[in-house]
């Protein structure tokens, strides 16, 4: 299953194509086909094809679209399903391809924020270490002076 990112990433590639297909004029089944000729995963190329089919055959562009549920993020069958129900499907897709555009960037910096602290925890756990090493060694030492001192 891909990652949130590469949804987002693959919701934006699609979102762009479709909108320029249907801006072309194509049906949502030739769109569909087109789409699933780029640059995805398998399984969404697949899903795709799944989705032009059902379309062909009556299916609502939103009800084709669940063939492709587990590659796009959640929020993408109820934007086309808006779309639909408004007959601003082209706007509908444009909408998803600039929230997508938006999202990416973000989610890179959110990705990428675990490094910091776990780059301090690390940095702590060793300082923490080679100060009971020093002081650890010390203390064996302290200790072999007064055991001497004693025996004397």
């Amino acid at each position: 299953m891909p990652s949130n990112l590469r949804k987002i990433e693959n919701l934006a590639l699609l979102s762009s194509q479709m909108r320029t297909c249907l801006q072309a004029g194509l049906t949502a089944s030739k769109a569909l086909e087109t789409a699933s000729n780029r640059g995805f995963s398998e399984s969404l190329r697949r899903g795709l094809r799944q989705a032009a089919s059902e379309t062909r055959n009556g299916a609502t562009l939103s009800k084709s679209f669940k063939s492709t549920q587990k590659n796009l993020p959640s929020f993408t069958i109820p934007f086309i399903q808006a779309g639909e129900i408004s007959g601003q499907s082209t706007e509908a897709f444009e909408y998803l391809a600039g929230l997508c555009d938006k999202l990416i960037p973000l989610m890179r910096i959110v990705r990428q924020l675990w490094v910091i602290p776990v780059s301090i925890m690390l940095f702590g756990a060793i300082f923490r270490v080679a100060i009971m090493i020093y002081f650890g060694a010390m203390a064996d030492a302290i200790g072999l002076i007064l055991d001497t001192l004693v025996a004397c």
